[in-house]
């Protein structure tokens, strides 16, 4: 009966645990966009702490990159950055998630010229 018991807890307690890796295991993300002047694109997904997602992205021009998630409350939430770039037109790096958040992939196209910005790329759990 003990045995029994302790088959089923451990089934209950690792089912979370293995259904969360599976679900970011199966990321994998192509990138497109065309950023209109004064515009930006985002890509955002949930993920679990201990998720390494390899991302890269080419851009026609250097543009502002980041990659952010949002805590605190309504009332005074903040914006935090794992990655923060002023001007880039390229990146191949890895992101070692630290905690449970939904993060977000952002570029912007700050230019006050008519000028549209093209971006490539992929998210890709590792």
């Amino acid at each position: 009966m003990k045995k029994c018991f302790l088959v089923a807890f451990i089934m209950v307690i690792s089912v979370p645990v293995f259904a969360a890796a599976a679900e970011n295991a199966k990321l994998k993300r192509e990138i497109t966009a065309t950023i209109k002047p004064g515009k930006v694109h985002e890509e955002c997904v949930e993920l679990k702490a201990g998720t390494t997602i390899a991302y890269r992205f080419k851009a026609s021009k250097p543009v502002p990159f980041n990659i952010h998630f949002h805590s605190g409350t309504a009332k005074d939430e903040k914006v935090e950055y794992a990655v923060k770039l002023n001007q880039a037109d390229m990146a191949d790096d890895l992101l070692d998630v630290a905690s449970d958040q939904h993060y977000c992939w952002m570029w912007s196209n700050k230019r006050v010229t008519t000028e549209s910005v093209t971006i490539s790329g992929s998210l890709e759990s590792r």
